[in-house]
């Protein structure tokens, strides 16, 4: 009967939720296998050394220069992991939508990431990709929007954010899936069947066109300031209460652990120089108007 299979798959739904806590480690353990923690242990103690989980040391190298050796770190975020007892990507609830390329949209646990970045590390952070793949259009302006504040609410509480790249500007090959995922900002086609029997060619550069959702990035680079120097401001008016508002260091008084003074007031000569012979101040890759688009990162 239609009402006991709505009750079966009701019941097999809930079954699979309850499951999805058990199957977080397994997340973690498919995340430790790509090596973030050793690097971060790499670059603050020197040591680098990655067991696998059945305690068999495979990699155990020392290089005590690495400590304090780093000039920024950079960060892919596009989601988190979560998956179901069958082993599928899934959102854990209505507020996790799942986007063309099955993974869930989870603003916060980018904030998360770049916080704990900056807690370890306390260097410049560059959020090297981010985006979505969005075939139906209809989650691009809500991953932009919920992302972006995201990054905008690690620099109210501190993170030295520098920059964000968005993935991409237009449709590529995305590995294995060939065309089939859409990232771009402006759609593109490459040559093939055009569906009336013929062979159309691939979309002329004349011809893209900006996808729906996309023009939420442009409203947003006009919005936001230009420098870092007026982002930290903008970033604690709209995120940190007075009472609760932390202390942001200005460049002058961030650390380089590890680092001898002399050499972190010769490196921050060298970048004061750089940007006096360029004219301009220490710009913001990606998050202002001016010298700063997606286009000229591309």
């Amino acid at each position: 009967r239609p009402e006991d299979t709505v009750a079966a798959a009701a019941a097999l739904t809930a079954a699979a939720a309850a499951l999805l806590p058990c199957c977080r480690p397994v997340c973690h353990w498919m995340t430790y296998w790509f090596a973030a923690q050793q690097m971060f242990e790499f670059f603050t103690t020197g040591r680098f050394k990655w067991v696998t989980p059945f305690g068999q040391t495979v990699v155990d190298y020392s290089m005590p220069e690495a400590v304090g050796a780093m000039d920024w770190w950079g960060i892919n975020y596009y989601s988190r992991p979560a998956i179901n007892s069958w082993f599928q990507l899934v959102g854990l609830d209505d507020s996790e939508p799942v986007t063309g390329m099955g993974m869930p949209l989870v603003p916060s646990d980018l904030h998360y990431h770049l916080m704990d970045i900056h807690k370890r590390l306390r260097v410049p952070i560059i959020v090297s990709e981010t985006g979505v793949s969005d075939e139906r259009h209809v989650l691009r302006a809500q991953c932009i929007n919920t992302y972006y504040n995201e990054v905008l609410r690690a620099i109210s509480d501190g993170a030295d954010v520098r920059g964000v790249y968005y993935w991409t500007l237009m449709d590529n090959i995305e590995w294995h899936h060939g065309f089939h995922q859409h990232f771009g900002l402006y759609e593109w086609r490459p040559a093939g069947a055009n569906g009336n029997g013929g062979i159309s060619r691939p979309t002329d550069g004349s011809q893209l066109r900006l996808r729906q959702g996309s023009k939420t990035l442009v409203e947003l680079h006009h919005a936001w300031p230009e420098t870092r120097q007026e982002l930290i401001p903008f970033a604690r008016q709209r995120f940190v209460s007075p009472e609760t508002r932390v202390q942001i260091l200005p460049d002058a008084e961030i650390g380089m652990p590890g680092v001898p003074e002399e050499q972190q007031q010769q490196l921050k000569r060298e970048v004061e120089q750089a940007d006096q012979q360029r004219g301009v101040g220490v710009q913001e890759p990606l998050l202002g108007s001016g010298g700063g688009r997606i286009s000229d990162a591309v």
